[in-house]
């Protein structure tokens, strides 16, 4: 073994020893529980429902060692260092046919690995169960797999990259996108293809069929069984995400246009998106790698065309399914654009080489280990670090179940997945009746609910299916009050049926009385600020991409909870919660929807002129990303003084660049 490639290994090796050590033990945010209870019950997911995930996954929590969470975990960090290892041979490869030496492509592609590690969402995915790195790595290789169909011409490639074609669908449809974009190069070699045209679609279909094992599990009602796909019907609905379409764009369910003020997150259009995206990329990596990716784009071209279009369709398609979304999702845009750097990298120092042949191994070698070496993320140790001993979402998540009467029943919908994660598979709680909102209020699209209370009379949301939602909703509260206690998670969909009856005494969960009125007690304000204190206290000192991911649990919270205090007549307690989270006037860790939720409810207490400080301070901050504030802003421009509306169309009407928000806030805040 040469020194390369044993330096290679003893990389390879450094960093699948550093995310096993980074795994947590417990939970994580975003989707973490759902892919936790997937992995271990063979579950059903979200659609489209990721089959192949949950079953390769699952085979993690077979291990005799450690918690579920961490087994799971494990599996992702397998698949981390994989997409490490085929990112790199990819670049390797592509080297190689440009003639540079073997050594000298080898640490090259190391910069491929690097480029990857910079990312937080990279770093994320490798330690917590997500369904993105799985579809990465499939993807990079059927990319594989064309690649030596290109050199080789033996036809075995074409029906292994059907075979993977069908298994990526299996595991998300998002790379369908990837394939369309993919499949006019392959289409340039159709006389070739369309001789094994037949094999290869059945070889495909085979490996998509794994799509047959939804509706089979559904069948036997696992502990996380979305949509219920137990005929062909709803597995349509499941895959195609019939679900989200109809309920995002029916009028019926609509439940958040409440207000003729914005209340919604600010608006972003596709420039927006764009800039967003593009700051990102730009913001987790030096200026010397993208210079290198774009040196790298170039080359690649020169060496193979097809190749390179192919890559570039895989980053192109990526990104434009998951547009907007951030790193988590994009990794194989990452991985496109790590590739495009280690050519780059290589191809610059075989240049290099070819000037200073007697210097070739020592020199350019050593410069392409100090390039690779300095530009490796600062933060990636103590990103780690950060990573092992993070409990929060699971400490918060036994905290709300904690707080369940004995026998309780409680209705949630965005600490679902947490809350059943505690329940099934730490046995947290089990006395507890857990109620997903949504397979109350919309049985045809959800698992029904089907439940027994313990008088012995049963309930089955799916018998209710020509009742309204909020009928549904009524009717199970109904049934459920009668011999236990039912409390819930405030949230939109459910407060504006339920705050008549809601009783605010102990946080952080109200009850529902049906004999009596709604109402707020005194303390439950103060323990939600409270709460909102020692939670920021609690991740003050976290890195960033904690700090961002429990900010947003914490805000979600407070803005789901001030929209009950508005619907029982309280916006003081609302403004008072949710400024709880920003200070006098909003911190850099405010979210724009958390300000902009501020300015509409102050706009409702009419309070105009500090409801237009709030939205030009967002402004302010991402002028380009605050549609929803310039409506805000707009609404409380007409109750102003006439002095002050002057100034305000006057920003309005300007470029909204930083200096011009400044300007306007300071004279506002003087008045």
């Amino acid at each position: 073994m040469t020194v390369s490639r044993a330096l290679l290994a003893s990389l390879v090796l450094g960093v699948w020893t550093m995310l096993v050590a980074a795994v947590p033990d417990g939970v994580y945010w975003r989707d973490s529980g759902e892919f936790i209870l997937a992995a271990f019950g063979l579950d059903i997911s979200h659609p489209a429902g990721f089959p192949l995930y949950a079953q390769v996954a699952n085979l993690s929590t077979l291990l005799p060692f450690g918690s579920i969470a961490w087994r799971v975990g494990l599996f992702s960090a397998f698949l981390g260092v994989l997409v490490l290892v085929t990112s790199a041979y990819l670049s390797y490869l592509i080297l190689l046919a440009r003639g540079v030496r073997s050594e000298l492509a080898l640490i090259s592609s190391l910069l491929c690995a690097i480029v990857l590690l910079r990312v937080d969402g990279f770093v994320r995915q490798s330690v917590t169960a997500e369904v993105y790195m799985l579809s990465t790595l499939l993807a990079l290789l059927e990319a594989i797999a064309y690649w030596q169909w290109l050199k080789s011409r033996d036809k075995r490639y074409l029906l292994l990259m059907a075979f993977i074609a069908g298994l990526s669908l299996a595991n998300h449809v998002a790379i369908a996108i990837v394939f369309a974009l993919v499949l006019p190069v392959l289409l340039l070699d159709f006389r070739e293809i369309r001789k094994i045209l037949i094999p290869a679609l059945v070889i495909g279909v085979w490996g998509l069929s794994i799509y047959s094992y939804l509706p089979a599990r559904s069948l036997q009602n696992p502990a996380l069984n979305t949509g219920s796909p137990n005929s062909l019907n709803r597995a349509l609905n499941l895959v195609t995400d019939k679900r989200d379409r109809d309920l995002r764009f029916s009028n019926g369910a609509k439940i958040e246009d409440k207000s003729i003020v914005s209340r919604s997150s600010s608006g972003s259009t596709f420039s927006n998106l764009f800039l967003h995206d593009a700051r990102w990329i730009l913001s987790e990596q030096n200026a010397l790698l993208l210079v290198f990716i774009t040196l790298g784009i170039g080359c690649a071209f020169s060496i193979n065309a097809r190749m390179t279009t192919v890559l570039l369709a895989c980053a192109g398609g990526n990104w434009a399914f998951f547009f907007g979304w951030g790193s988590d999702p994009t990794i194989l845009l990452i991985a496109v654009l790590g590739i495009f750097a280690a050519v780059g990298l290589g191809a610059s120092l075989d240049a290099l080489a070819k000037r200073l042949a007697c210097l070739e191994n020592t020199l350019c070698g050593t410069l392409g280990g100090v390039l690779v070496l300095v530009s490796l993320p600062p933060n990636f140790l103590n990103q780690l670090e950060a990573f092992r001993g993070f409990d929060l979402a699971e400490r918060q998540s036994f905290a709300l179940l904690g707080e369940v009467p004995d026998n309780g029943t409680l209705i949630i919908e965005p600490s679902w997945f947490l809350l059943r994660y505690a329940q099934f598979v730490t046995g947290f709680r089990e006395d507890v009746l857990l109620v997903y909102l949504p397979s109350v209020m919309y049985p045809d699209y959800f698992a029904p609910l089907s439940v027994i209370n313990q008088g012995g009379v049963p309930y089955d949301a799916g018998h209710e299916s020509a009742l309204l939602p909020q009928e549904r909703v009524s009717g199970f509260i109904k049934y459920a009050s009668k011999t236990n206690p039912v409390l819930f998670e405030p949230t939109v969909g459910l407060n504006r049926f339920v705050h008549p009856v809601a009783q605010l005494a102990t946080f952080p969960l109200p009850e529902i009385r049906y004999q009596e009125a709604g109402k707020i007690d005194p303390g439950f304000l103060i323990s939600a600020k409270s709460w909102v204190a020692k939670f920021y206290s609690d991740i003050e000192n976290e890195t960033p991409i904690f700090f961002m991911d429990s900010r947003h649990y914490v805000q979600k919270r407070s803005l789901a909870l001030a929209d009950l205090f508005s619907e029982l007549g309280d916006k003081g307690a609302a403004l008072e919660l949710l400024k709880a989270n920003c200070g006098k006037l909003p911190d850099p860790k405010c979210s724009l929807e958390l300000i902009n939720n501020i300015s509409a409810y102050l706009i409702d207490s009419k309070q105009y002129q500090e409801a237009a400080r709030w939205a030009i301070a967002g402004i302010n901050r991402r002028p380009r990303d605050a549609t929803a504030l310039l409506l805000n802003l707009a609404t409380a421009n007409k109750h102003l003084r006439p002095n002050d509306r002057l100034r305000v169309e006057q920003f309005m009407s300007k470029s909204m660049n930083r200096s011009d928000a400044s300007k306007n806030l300071s004279e506002l805040q003087t008045d």
